[in-house]
C-alpha cells in the first residue's frame, strides 16, 4: 500500500504508508516544538492533502531554523524533514530561490539525492 502526498491537487509524492506515516508523525512533532502549523494535514484514504502556503512558510522557517543553530543533534533532526519539503516544494513548483535559504548548494544536494528514492505521484 501506498500514501498520495499532494500539493495544491497535484500529487508530489507517492510513498509507502509507513514512509508517509513517518514523515508526516516526524513532521507534526517538530512543528509542535516550534509553535508553527505544517501545513501537512492527516492522511485520509491513503491520501494527504498540504497546504503549499502554510508548508512553504514551515519548511523555510526550519531550514532558516537549522541555518542558525550550532546545535548538532538538533541540525541533524531537522535536516530529514527540511530535504523531504524540499523536494514536495521544488515538485510543487517552488525553487530555492524564492525561500531565502542560505545554504542552498547544500540543500540542492541533499533534496537531489533523496528525491531519487521519493517516486513522485
Amino acid at each position: 500500500m501506498s500514501c498520495y502526498l499532494a500539493i495544491s491537487g497535484r500529487d508530489v509524492w507517492n510513498p509507502s504508508n509507513r514512509v508517509a506515516e513517518i514523515f508526516i508523525g516526524h513532521a507534526h512533532v517538530v512543528a509542535r516544538a516550534y509553535s508553527m502549523e505544517s501545513g501537512i494535514g492527516d492522511i485520509i484514504d491513503d491520501e494527504c492533502e498540504i497546504d503549499h502556503r502554510l508548508f512553504l512558510e514551515f519548511t523555510s522557517s526550519l531550514a532558516t531554523s537549522h541555518e542558525g543553530s550550532n546545535n548538532h543533534p538538533l541540525r541533524e533532526l531537522l535536516e530529514g524533514v527540511i530535504a523531504v519539503g524540499l523536494v514536495l516544494l521544488a515538485r510543487a513548483g517552488d525553487s530555492l530561490d524564492g525561500l531565502g535559504i542560505k545554504e542552498q548548494a547544500y540543500w540542492q544536494e541533499r533534496s537531489a539525492r533523496i528525491a531519487a528514492g521519493m517516486p513522485p505521484g
